[in-house]
């Protein structure tokens, strides 16, 4: 949980001190979405196994690792991106046109991705040219349960960058 957060917050940084609008929900989206496609998946598949049903699946199969961290590679995302953007009705993603909803998933993404290269992992890294090459990558700069330590700093920060803005807005909201 601690890393979803930590990944939104990532992606608050980056829009800085503009408003809260739909490039900002959408880079949010595309922050969070390469671990809720890969991680909730094999979460739920373990719960399942325990529970008795599929206990014939492996659940070590490679393939099976490598599908569910799809979504934690360039391509992956990028195409993750596009099928939202298509699939998504038009009144969802108003204002943005399907092409900049696209985009804003992606850099979301692409965000998540290079937050998780800092991490140093129990397993391989990310697989950052597949399909090209399975070779992992990371620069396992901090341990992967270093997203608790650093939450309380980006609220802080985060908390400085957006202060300005939400105290205009409720300013402005007084007003009327």
């Amino acid at each position: 949980m601690a890393d979803l957060v930590t990944h939104a917050l990532t992606a608050v940084l980056v829009r800085g001190r503009r408003r809260v609008d739909a490039v900002t929900l959408w880079l949010v989206t595309g922050v969070i979405l390469p671990d809720l496609l890969s991680r909730a998946p094999f979460v739920s598949l373990r719960l399942i196994q325990d529970m008795g049903f599929f206990a014939s699946l492996s659940l070590d199969d490679d393939r099976l690792h490598l599908g569910l961290n799809l979504p934690h590679t360039p391509a992956g995302i990028f195409l993750v991106s596009v099928l939202i953007s298509v699939v998504l009705p038009q009144w969802l993603a108003t204002p943005l046109p399907r092409l900049h909803l696209a985009s804003w998933i992606t850099l979301g993404g692409l965000l998540h991705l290079a937050v998780d290269l800092l991490q140093l992992h129990l397993v391989d890294g990310y697989f950052l040219l597949y399909p090209f090459s399975v070779r992992p990558f990371e620069f396992g700069l901090v341990r992967s349960d270093g997203s608790v330590l650093a939450l309380p700093v980006l609220l802080a920060v985060c908390a400085l960058v957006v202060a300005p803005w939400l105290k205009a807005t409720l300013k402005r909201a007084d007003k009327v």
